[in-house]
């Protein structure tokens, strides 16, 4: 399936992509280097929570966050991020794709099935 800037505007791609190179930024320069191997990569974490904190509306940094924790295993609180970004973003494959993969990890097949589905039905190359 497509990356987490799939089904994004131009400018909410290029944020995204900003983020993104901060958040490697944050991971190079980790001190332990041995987290970072094991997907613990928490001064990452700490750079996204400080952005949604400063702004909660910050939908780049929310993106960023549900992958990470869906990278981490973090299932619940990855759902819980997807499922907190505005209603806006509810039409983009990537969405549905991360929701599907959350309640996969957590072993809601059905739902997941029922998100995958859905982001199939907006971008029919997902399918192939």
């Amino acid at each position: 399936m497509g990356g987490a800037g799939g089904g994004m505007r131009p400018e909410d791609q290029d944020a995204f992509d900003s983020m993104m190179k901060e958040v490697a930024r944050a991971i190079v320069d980790h001190p332990n280097i041995d987290d970072i191997r094991a997907g613990r990569a928490g001064e990452a974490v700490r750079l996204l929570d400080k952005i949604t904190r400063a702004d909660g509306t910050n939908t780049v940094a929310m993106v960023a966050k549900a992958y990470g924790g869906l990278k981490e295993g973090r299932y619940e609180e990855a759902l819980a991020g997807f499922d907190g970004m505005p209603r806006k973003h509810h039409g983009v494959p990537w969405f549905h794709e991360g929701r599907g993969r959350a309640l996969h990890g957590l072993g809601r097949y059905e739902e997941a099935l029922a998100a995958f589905d859905k982001a199939v039905s907006i971008e029919p190359e997902l399918a192939s």
